[in-house]
């Protein structure tokens, strides 16, 4: 059994998505689902079942003090009604604070919060205090050995890695596409905290060294967020950048897959982030990646071989434009997208997942 507040379309999602996929009678907890079988397709691909969702279908933000409680209201409830046996709870940071019940035969926190999330936690001395506590009590999984590193300097506690999983083989398929229409592009949530305004910048020295360059701005919005998509576009406009720049909100699967076929090059500008999956996916697609040398991108991007770890925006710009003017350098990052898919597939996380709950 799987929890987390929100069956949305980021990196977790991916993860728990493989475990259904592969056991029939997973289930995933939720205080509010946002896909339903009909627009499952749509996010996760056709090639996927919709997995088995308990939805208490109560909406709480990110940002609410709340969501913990939350969380928990959705799993005493479940219990509640499945009284039988689960061999393992996996949950996120979210659902740590539920006790584990005697149906559990292992409870796992599966550590992969967002830094916005870490931020805020550590800024708060009782959250922070009540986080340390919790987390001496479980068994506790790490996204990256970045974030391994985080619980030991932050909770003072001990983790072990489990790398994420994405869908490698279907992102696989972007890499017999021969045809780029951008250049540039960056993928993520539509969102204020995934440094999207910076990114624009970034985009504007670029091209002011490459006229021509073409760009794309692409990630999962929610329909109340759309106003930031709107924000975005003046910055845009008034940096000139208004023909260079294609907006796609909302990409499908399939979508994503075409528009990773059609970019030479991914730019990941978050910092210190635990993971990230974007970079990966894009690599696996045959779409070398730049990154800022922080956070879980070290653990991703193998410098020279699938992409450039740089240490500020002057060099991320140096970076793009010297990728760019060298085609032989791209073709070659593509062909070593095998360096990293692996790690990083299904069956990997499967397998790693299934020892862990047997251990």
């Amino acid at each position: 059994m799987l929890s987390n507040p929100w069956f949305g379309v980021g990196g977790l999602e991916r993860v728990y998505i493989a475990v259904t996929s592969a056991i029939k009678n997973a289930s995933i907890v939720v205080a509010k689902n946002f896909h339903d079988p009909m627009s499952f397709p749509f996010f996760f691909g056709a090639h996927k079942p919709f997995p088995r969702v308990f939805d208490i279908d109560l909406f709480v933000d990110g940002d609410s003090p709340h969501v913990h409680l939350v969380m928990n209201a959705a799993l005493e409830r479940y219990f509640a009604l499945h009284p039988e046996h689960v061999s393992a709870h996996v949950t996120n940071h979210w659902g740590m604070f539920f006790p584990p019940t005697a149906t559990v035969e292992k409870s796992i926190v599966y550590f992969q919060p967002g830094v916005w999330e870490m931020e805020h936690v550590s800024k708060i001395p009782a959250l922070l205090r009540l986080y340390k506590d919790v987390l001496q009590e479980r068994v506790v999984l790490a996204n990256s050995c970045f974030m391994k590193v985080l619980l030991k300097e932050q909770f003072g506690c001990d983790a072990r890695v489990l790398y994420p999983c994405t869908d490698t083989l279907f992102f696989a398929e972007a890499r017999e596409s021969k045809q780029k229409v951008h250049d540039v592009m960056i993928f993520s949530r539509l969102n204020a905290g995934k440094q999207f305004s910076a990114a624009i910048e970034l985009f504007k020295e670029v091209a002011r060294q490459r006229p021509g360059c073409k760009f794309l701005v692409a990630g999962a919005i929610r329909r109340e967020d759309m106003s930031f998509l709107d924000e975005l576009k003046v910055i845009a406009r008034k940096q000139g950048l208004e023909k260079a720049i294609t907006f796609v909100p909302n990409p499908s699967l399939h979508d994503l897959k075409d528009l990773y076929a059609a970019t030479r090059l991914l730019v990941f500008f978050p910092k210190n982030e635990p993971l990230g999956l974007v970079p990966v996916e894009a690599m696996v697609s045959g779409v070398p990646v730049v990154a800022f040398d922080s956070g879980g991108a070290k653990e991703t991007v193998i410098p020279g071989k699938t992409g450039i770890l740089c240490k500020d925006d002057a060099g991320m710009v140096e970076a793009i434009g010297g990728l760019l003017a060298d085609e032989k350098k791209l073709d070659e990052m593509r062909g070593n997208v095998g360096l990293i898919a692996d790690r990083f597939s299904e069956d990997a996380f499967l397998r790693n997942l299934f020892a862990e709950i047997k251990r």
